[in-house]
């Protein structure tokens, strides 16, 4: 698995999540948006930790120990944003209420 198609898994992996299909449809799961949200507000530390041994799990499945990421909300918005970061490629994708928007990214931002 390359760098470019190793993305395309988390992004997926991410839309299933987030817009998981349901009777031949997607629906947003506004739970989980919800959820993520609201521990960003009251528990800032204990969303940043398990985002963090979500993606040490991933680099270890996938053992690509080299591979980063970072997340971040903005409740002002409100939006869910990560940053996934390879050798070869990164990718930035961003989650709002009822849609997901991912794009190519330069490993500096």
């Amino acid at each position: 698995m390359n760098d470019t198609e190793f993305l395309d898994v988390i992004e997926a992996e991410l839309r299933h999540r987030f817009l998981p299909p349901f009777g031949g449809k997607e629906f947003f799961n506004n739970d989980l948006f919800d959820f993520v949200l609201d521990k960003a507000g009251e528990d800032l530390s204990y969303l940043d930790k398990e985002a963090r041994l979500i993606r040490d799990q991933i680099r270890k499945y996938y053992d690509m120990p080299e591979y980063d990421s970072k997340m971040r909300i903005d409740n002002r918005k409100p939006a869910i944003k990560f940053k996934w970061y390879t050798p070869t490629d990164c990718r930035k994708i961003t989650i709002t209420r009822g849609k997901i928007r991912a794009r190519r990214m330069t490993c500096d931002e």
